[in-house]
This record gives C-alpha cells, structure tokens and sequence, in this order.
C-alpha cells in the first residue's frame, strides 16, 4: 500500500430535483393527514339533518351522489331496509326499518321513488328515533292509475316492490 492513493470519501449530496420530490412527498403526506383529520371529526345532527334537507340526488347517481351531498361516512353507515310500502291518495309511503347509528337519529337520508310511469321523486323522511323511518312521496296522478309497483333507491341498494291490488307491500 505504499504507493497507492486512498480513496476520497465525499459526501452525499441531493440534487435538486430530489430535494423537490421529498419536499412534495412531506407536503402529500401533511395534506393527507390533514384530510383525515378533518373528515374523523363527526357532524353534528342539526349539520347532518340539513345535509339531508338539502340533498337532491339523480337517479342514475344517486349512490355517489348521497356520498358527495352527506358525506361518505354518515352514509356508509346508514343500514335500512323497507318494512312496508302504501300507495293511495296521492302519496306512497314506505317504511324503513333503520339499524346501527342512524336508528337514533331524527334526520333521514333522502330516497328516490320511480313510478311506472317513469317519475323520479324525492322523498324526505323522519326518523322516530327508534329504528324507524317513514318517507312519502306525493304522486299527485296516482289517483288516476293502479300503481302495480315502486322502485326505489337508498343507501347502498335499489329495489322494486310489487304492490297488490290494494297498493299495499311488505316485506317478507
């Protein structure tokens, strides 16, 4: 080794463009967590309540549609089915059996009524705070023609229901 020149140790250096992606990398990871910060917090129920007041869902988006209008959590957490529908005097009536955390609530994620005729509606519900929520839906022709079936939609599902003769379903 008497003749031989050791070899330098230099020290690492970070172009500039890697200094901006892990610049970019901190700030994606900050505004990430900033995002899930902001959406862990819980609405309130008079801000839930309105968001439900307020919604209008189409019918051929009505899923992403009630996510983007509520919030993806709240209606990821929505578990219902239909009890009973009543189709006379103008109106339809369905009746939810609601569990989970929205079986308390006052406030009723909007639902989307398609007669056979082909009219889309709203309806707004109520919540009993027990398990049960109640929509109607005015159908103001309904008068003038037997209503054979509803289709409605709701969170995570759409689903016809035959009515009989006297306008009436229930579910099984």
């Amino acid at each position: 080794m008497s003749g031989e020149a050791s070899p330098r140790h230099e020290e690492p250096t970070l172009s500039l463009g890697a200094l901006a992606g892990v610049l970019a990398a901190i700030f994606l990871v900050c505004l990430i967590t900033a995002m899930a910060w902001v959406n862990a917090t819980g609405l309130t129920e008079e801000e839930l309540a309105s968001r439900c007041d307020t919604s209008v869902p189409h019918w051929d988006n009505y899923q992403e549609d009630i996510k983007g209008m509520i919030g993806a959590r709240p209606v990821a957490q929505w578990q219902g089915r239909p009890l009973t529908a009543q189709a006379n005097a103008g109106k339809v009536e369905v009746r939810f059996q609601i569990t989970g955390e929205w079986a308390a609530r006052a406030a009723a994620i909007p639902l989307l009524l398609k007669d056979p005729a082909g009219a889309i509606l709203v309806g707004r519900g109520t919540g009993d705070g027990a398990g049960t929520a109640t929509y109607t839906f005015e159908l103001p022709d309904l008068d003038k023609l037997a209503v054979p079936w509803i289709e409605i939609q709701y969170p995570h599902h759409r689903e016809r229901l035959p009515l009989n003769a006297q306008g009436h379903w229930q579910a099984r």
